[in-house]
């Protein structure tokens, strides 16, 4: 038995799922508590019998999910026989968004010594009458010696007493979330004179003696979506003996470039800092985090538009950095002496207009980003093909790329992602309308044996142009695209010759083409072929048919989620294999794919058992009673949207009970 739960850790989830389907003896041992210390269990309350839960109890996993918590009585007999019997393994709970009361999470909590991780974000019933751990608090206090991670985002009845108690319980704590929670930041909304707290809200000063009680053990500090201020932040900052290692500020627009500089001057040992959102923020910022923080893995600057190319480049100095997040950062993509402002330049690209060549900013190329794992550059809309094939070289360790809506990417950038980055797991390449199928089978356009498109095409355009030499001014505009034909012949030749196909990325796992409207079933039935791909999306893409779609469920036998939004040369055939080649789909959004009808249904009733997620909207060839079919049996469906189908309202949304 220990042999077999051995090699089981050496397969992902789905592949340990099926293996426990072997035998009793391949199931026990899959039951070890050592494979599902990652394994998250999600409970439905008010649906689930409380009598399966000692079954469950057996399976020993450290993670669980309580949600739709009310106050019905089968919910408080499912909390407390879950406390009872989930509860002594328990390193993590989640009663996000519940309406649980005191007295029944007091019962619940008590039976959970191990507890290291407590969800409480939005469960305001349970703050709203102030008398949480009023009463029993050594008894709490017992349970929570471990406790080191804990989430109170968007609770509106948070006060300084409340989270003076909670954090009193909790002696060991090291991550304090308060996203979202509305908190008293300027001085004059604090009239709590020093040492005294508010019983009715929370106050920063409050907030400030916590950090300065727990200093030596708080690490990490999580004020998103608050009024913090640059004077709250230098109050945070100063605090002694402080040493955050993980800071959020996202969307705070309170705050501004001199807060941040004196908390990363303050706070050097910060390995992330995430203030997405943040667009008042600039190159003072960005400089202020390259100089401090030399030790930051984890990087996110997601919509600091005023961020330009000179403070990007101080990147290069962050070595130890893992994840970079620069989405829509487009002045950062400005190549040094262009005259024009980013965002005109922006817009020209986005309309297909010519821009000047942009040149990757030497913090992204230099080269000393060799722990760079994973890297969002998406609405970049400036990057162009020779930027991306410098960052490839330089870059080559990646494992994420993001290059969705770069509109200036084309094949010569799919080539270069082929070539050299062969550790790549994750690739969006999502509304890059330039990518052809000559990018993912890795063969040059321009090559002679591929013939030219004929002399009328090249007059077509799918926008108005003041071009007169332009006899297509006269027409109206053609919003078909003008496919390039290849003959078989050529591009079996082609193939045969090419070494830089998109098939070479042997560890993808995501594969996102959305949108890219020039792909066909050439390309895709000819390179998506991964065995370890899970995530699929080819939304919008409306030259694919049932001829790649089919060979795209044979040749990846680990999908598990699948889009198609919008492909409305799918048709009944292609869900159908589907269904019978991928034992793993949990996600298909069909959404759109009025070809569809309920024989798709009646396949996927049939064949797909662990589907979760279907979306079904636009799907006119469906019916009502091809939906009940579907409802009656599968048990475990969570999601169906039905919005604009033959049986479905504008907005149906359906989320059947599930356990």
């Amino acid at each position: 038995m220990q042999l077999l739960s051995y090699m089981l850790r050496f397969l992902s989830l789905s592949d340990r799922q099926e293996a426990a389907l072997t035998c009793k003896r391949w199931y026990q041992a899959s039951l070890d508590p050592g494979l599902h210390k990652d394994t998250i269990i999600t409970i439905r309350a008010p649906t689930a019998p409380s009598s399966q839960l000692h079954q469950l109890g057996q399976r020993k996993s450290a993670n669980l999910v309580l949600s739709h918590i009310d106050s019905s009585s089968n919910c408080l007999t499912v909390l407390r026989e879950t406390g009872r019997h989930l509860g002594p393994h328990l390193e993590s709970l989640s009663l996000k968004g519940s309406d649980v009361t005191s007295a029944v999470f007091m019962d619940m909590v008590s039976n959970c010594p191990n507890l290291q991780k407590l969800d409480l974000s939005r469960c305001n019933s349970l703050f709203m009458s102030g008398i949480l751990l009023s009463k029993n608090q050594e008894q709490i206090a017992a349970c929570f010696q471990h406790l080191t991670c804990l989430n109170l985002d968007g609770i509106r009845y948070l006060s300084d007493t409340l989270l003076n108690r909670l954090v009193a319980v909790a002696p060991n704590l090291q991550r304090l979330s308060l996203a979202s929670c509305n908190i008293a930041f300027e001085v004059v909304l604090c009239p709590t004179s020093e040492g005294r707290v508010s019983m009715s809200y929370l106050t920063v000063s409050n907030l400030v003696n916590i950090l300065k009680e727990r200093a030596t053990k708080i690490k990490s500090l999580n004020l998103s979506h608050t009024g913090v201020s640059n004077s709250a932040l230098k109050a945070i900052a100063a605090v002694p003996n402080l040493q955050l290692e993980e800071i959020y500020l996202r969307k705070c627009s309170s705050m501004g470039n001199e807060g941040v500089k004196a908390l990363v001057e303050k706070q050097t040992e910060l390995k992330v800092f995430d203030a997405n959102g943040c667009r008042d923020l600039s190159d003072t910022a960005l400089l202020a985090i390259c100089d401090n923080l030399l030790m930051l893995k984890e990087l996110d600057i997601q919509d600091w538009v005023q961020v330009s190319t000179y403070a990007a480049e101080s990147l290069s100095c962050l070595s130890q950095l893992v994840r970079l997040n620069m989405t829509n950062c487009h002045k950062a993509m400005l190549g040094p002496g262009a005259t024009s402002s980013g965002k005109s330049r922006a817009l020209r690209a986005r309309n297909g207009e010519r821009v000047s060549p942009v040149k990757l900013p030497t913090g992204l190329g230099s080269g000393k980003l060799a722990n760079l794992r994973d890297l969002n550059l998406s609405c970049c809309m400036l990057l162009d093909d020779d930027a991306v094939i410098g960052l490839t070289k330089s870059l080559p360790k990646l494992q994420m790329i993001d290059l969705a809506s770069c509109v200036a990417v084309s094949d010569a950038s799919v080539h270069a992602i082929s070539k050299n980055l062969p550790h790549l797991q994750k690739l969006r390449l999502a509304w890059c309308k330039k990518i052809t199928d000559f990018g993912l089978l890795g063969v040059d356009k321009n090559c002679p044996s591929i013939s030219v498109p004929d002399e009328a095409s090249k007059y077509s355009s799918d926008r108005f142009t003041r071009s007169h030499s332009n006899i297509g001014f006269f027409k109206g505009p053609s919003f078909d695209e003008k496919i390039q034909k290849v003959s078989e012949e050529a591009l079996e030749s082609l193939k045969a010759k090419s070494e830089i196909s998109l098939s070479m990325l042997t560890n993808l796992r995501h594969l996102d083409f959305t949108a890219c409207a020039h792909l066909t079933d050439v390309g895709i039935k000819d390179t998506i072929r991964f065995q370890q791909l899970q995530v699929l999306n080819l939304s919008l893409c409306p030259n694919i048919s049932d001829a790649s779609i089919m060979l795209v469920a044979l040749n990846n036998p680990s999908l598990g989620e699948v889009h198609l939004a919008q492909c409305h040369q799918v048709t009944d055939q292609s869900i159908i294999t589907l269904a019978q080649c991928l034992p793993r789909l949990h996600h298909l959004d069909i959404c759109g794919c009025d070809q569809v009808t309920d024989r798709s249904l009646e396949a996927l009733t049939k064949y797909a058992p662990r589907l979760k997620h279907l979306n079904i909207s636009q799907c006119v060839g469906v019916t009502s009673e091809g939906i009940d079919n579907l409802q009656a049996s599968l048990y475990g469906l969570q999601t169906l949207q039905l919005g604009h189908s033959a049986v479905g309202a504008p907005t149906a949304f359906y989320m059947p009970n599930y356990f």
